[in-house]
């Protein structure tokens, strides 16, 4: 799980090493891609959730796949 800091423009991961700034920008701007293309339509997200059997689990797992079609 990826934590994006606006104020810094980093990417920091989850072992909290610092990506360099270049490639968290580069992410910023793939992810806002992704936004429009999900808003437009133009890109199918299937979205799949697992939930456990065990009533003292209350994490929901979501998964996600973006997948552009080409005609």
């Amino acid at each position: 799980m990826y934590e994006f800091d606006v104020s810094h423009l980093f990417l920091i991961d989850r072992y909290n090493k610092i990506i360099p700034h270049l490639h968290a920008m580069k992410l910023s701007a793939a992810m806002g891609i992704n936004r429009i293309l999900v808003l437009t339509d133009m890109i199918n997200i299937p979205l799949i959730i697992e939930t456990s059997d065990n009533a003292k689990d209350d994490n929901i797992n979501i998964n996600h796949r973006q997948v552009i079609e080409f005609n």
